[in-house]
Order: C-alpha cells, then structure tokens, then sequence
C-alpha cells in the first residue's frame, strides 16, 4: 500500500489495533507514481519502436521506407531525452547509398546543400571546379539509375516566408485595414509567433519575422472578427540584418489596446491538442532527428523533423549563424508563405510539467524545385537576445503565462 506519511501513522495504528502485521505500508509520493509509470510506459514503447526499426532496415534495399526510418529515429531520439527514461537507447543508423554518402562526404566543405526527394538528389555546390568533380564521381555505371541535379552557388539562396502580393500565437496579421471581409482574402500576410511580455509585464509585445515588416511598420490582426491595429514595430538601429537570427521584429502593443487583447484574446501558446499552454524560451540545442512543431497563419499546425543544423551564410545575410533545416513530416510542408515569424516549438519532456518549449522561428524556405523542401529557422533564444541588445527599452523578453 502507498500513501503520505500522516496516512502511513493512520494506518498502521489500525492495523496494530486489529491485530494485522503482515500489511506494509510504504511512501509514494505522487512524482514518484507518475515518473515510474512513465519508465514503464517509454520501456514498452521503445521496445516496439526497436522491433519496428529492425523490421524497416530488413526492408530498406527493396522498398521505399526511408521516410518511415525518418520517423521511428526521430520518436526514438525523443525517448532518448527524456528524464525517466531507465537506460540510454543504442544509437540508430540511418540506412544509406554508402557510394553516394561517401562522395558527398569526400566533398562535404564545398557542398552547401544535398536532399534527396526520392527519385532525384539535389547539390548546391559553393564552386564550378567542385561541380566538375562531382559530376565526373556521379558518372559511373553504378549511379545510371539515379537523376542527379547539381548546381552552383555563393552561398544557399532562400525564400522568405511572408506572404507578399484567435489566439495571437500563429495568427496572420496585414498591414491596412481594409476591413474583415478583406482581411481573410487579403494575399499580403506573415505570421504574429506569439504575444510576449518584456520590462516584467510593463509592455506587451508580439514578435515575428524582421524581413515581414521591412516596407509597412504597422501591424493589423483580427480580434472577433474585427480588424485591430496592434501597434508599430519597434526599431532597431544597430541591426543591420548580418546574420540569420537578427531577421527578428518586436511590435509594441498600444496601451489603449492592452486591455482589449488582456479581455478577448488567449495570450498563451496553443498546444498540439489545442489547449492553451505556458511556454518558455528554450536554450536546448536542436540536433538532426528531432521533432518539432510550429502554428503558422498559413498552414496552421504542422509537424516537422531536423533534417540538419549548419553553422553557415545563407540567403541575405553575409554572416554565417546556425541554420535549422526543418523537413515536414509525412511529406506535408512545415511551412509556405505567409508562416513566416512563427514559433517552432517542442512538447516539454518533464511528465508533470505542462509546457512548451519554444526553440525556433520560421525564417524561409530552399530554393530547390521538390514539393516539401526544407523550412530554414534560426534558434529563438539567439533571436530573442538580439533583440534585447538591439533594443534597450525591450528587456527580460519572457512568454505569458497565465
């Protein structure tokens, strides 16, 4: 039997009164209870996904079951991280053309990007001489059967993803208020990532993409189905838009409006099962196989998996920062135009804790000409202290939580 201390004396004192001394009674905690069901629950579970992982790699030289593989590495690596997992899982090897990774290997200084959509890989390279030698690689009898697309570049171009031509975490927001029928159709749109406080709780601010509010600085939502003017960005003078994370905009929210978005909309982030959640600002570094999530105005709820993390130049920006390939899961893209600024997010690991994890903002898209090409994010907290160094009247960004 389990119970608290105070129970444990009551119960013993009956026990003893009756005369019954083969009862013991022990302390258990409610923590307790929930961490060691969770051990036994994730045991089982990676257990299965094992089995199913070994059936997948027996499979893998006659049937396409790379994306499968994808899948069960990323749930596997996610056991991995979590607190009440008993015992380290064995390291997953990812079934690949041995050939075809060695040459990238060989090349992998020079090549800034390589995916392969299934039925053609596709290679940027940084240089005409790295192109040459890859296509003489690629030129053997043993890889006729695979289409190769091989390019050149300065450095990996990118698409950004605002729209060009309500809870606030993820919705769309224009830039005229040309009133409510006009706003669902209007085509010119990125994404409010969430409400934030800053100055503890002195200011509310909504953050996204900086690129977003580069020709119009004013920042219109829909509140019950009315078109509110949010407020105004916030201006940053020593950003010069150098790295990937400084593509980060504040907008202050007007103290005339605070008490309307304080008595109609849900400041909290929303969860994958819809409810409101507290969020926090995450310093977790984000590695290849991992499962994320964004809420975004123009494909809402979408799930993805790290396809991989670069330290690089890319797109506009001259300085190389970390790059976050985001691929969409079960070939659905993780994100399009109009998602840019929204938040990417983990459930947290902690089996008491209702939070989420907030570890990235959507940025833009590769230019590669496959139906899901991989979503570029910059890590959120790098974002979030670019920010507050740009800005000395925004400090101790945080989330809401209640």
């Amino acid at each position: 039997m389990e119970c608290s201390n105070d129970k444990k004396y009551t119960i013993e004192k009956i026990m003893m009164t009756l005369g019954i001394t083969d009862v013991e009674v022990v302390i258990k905690t409610r923590s307790e209870i929930v961490q060691k069901m969770t051990c036994i629950l994730e045991h089982i579970l990676s257990s299965y996904l094992v089995g199913t992982k070994e059936i997948l790699l027996d499979h893998s030289h006659t049937h396409k079951v790379d994306s499968s593989l994808l899948e069960v590495n990323a749930i596997l690596k996610r056991l991995k991280q979590a607190e009440c997992y008993p015992e380290p899982l064995a390291e997953f090897v990812e079934p690949a053309n041995n050939e075809i990774d060695n040459i990238l290997q060989r090349f992998a200084g020079q090549i800034l990007y390589s995916v392969y959509d299934g039925n053609t890989l596709y290679i940027i390279a940084s240089d005409h001489t790295t192109k040459m030698s890859l296509e003489t690689s690629f030129s053997g009898s043993g890889f006729k059967n695979i289409n190769f697309v091989i390019t050149v570049e300065d450095k990996l171009s990118i698409s950004e993803l605002s729209k060009t031509g309500v809870p606030l975490h993820g919705a769309k927001f224009v830039y005229v208020n040309m009133g409510a029928e006009a706003f669902y159709i209007d085509e010119c749109f990125a994404t409010t990532g969430s409400l934030m406080q800053a100055n503890n709780n002195s200011l509310m601010v909504a953050v996204t993409c900086r690129h977003a509010l580069e020709k119009e600085d004013n920042f219109y939502t829909l509140i019950e189905n009315s078109v509110v003017k949010l407020g105004q960005e916030v201006k940053q003078q020593n950003n010069n838009m150098e790295r990937l994370h400084e593509d980060i905009a504040v907008v202050c929210i007007d103290d005339a409006l605070r008490s309307i978005v304080d008595e109609k909309c849900e400041k909290l982030l929303i969860d994958t099962s819809k409810l409101p959640s507290p969020a926090r600002i995450s310093n977790r570094t984000l590695v290849k196989g991992d499962i994320v999530h964004k809420r975004g105005a123009r494909t809402g709820l979408t799930t993805g998996i790290v396809r991989d993390v670069r330290t690089q130049p890319i797109g506009r920006f001259s300085e190389q920062s970390r790059v976050i390939f985001i691929t969409g899961r079960d070939s659905i893209p993780f994100a399009e135009k109009g998602d840019s600024g929204s938040l990417v997010f983990q459930q947290s690991l902690d089996p008491e804790e209702k939070r989420l994890e907030v570890v990235a903002m959507v940025q833009g898209k590769v230019k590669v000409p496959i139906p899901n090409a991989d979503v570029i994010c910059f890590p959120f907290i790098e974002g979030c202290e670019n920010l507050q160094n740009n800005i000395p009247d925004i400090q101790n960004l945080d989330f809401f939580n209640q």
